[in-house]
């Protein structure tokens, strides 16, 4: 049996960029990121947008991935490697910008 064809890493909207940059990540923090969640979800499709909250006055990169076709415990056990493997991937610092959403 074949490993899954990884699917493709999304583009860095230009929002997403500028927003991680005013918060002291690289471009190279989002990259890691998002080449973290493709090794966990290799065939979803996964896209990036940044998220304001007024009512908290917060903001985060939401990394989306579209888990169609995986069963529930593979969603719970990459859900469950992703945030372990942030605080490994990029500074502590920057944890508090990225959120996972599975839809």
């Amino acid at each position: 049996m074949h490993p899954p064809r990884l699917g493709p890493i999304p583009p860095v909207p230009t929002d997403v960029s500028s927003f991680a940059a005013s918060q002291g990540a690289g471009a190279e923090d989002v990259q890691t990121i998002l080449k973290m969640t493709r090794r966990l979800f290799p065939t979803a499709l996964l896209s990036l947008r940044l998220k304001e909250d007024s009512d908290y006055d917060d903001s985060h990169i939401v990394v989306e991935v579209d888990a169609r076709g995986y069963d529930d415990m593979r969603v719970a056990l990459a859900q469950t490697e992703w945030a372990d493997e942030l605080f490994q991937q990029c500074p502590s610092s920057h944890v508090c910008l990225f959120r996972l959403a599975v839809v």
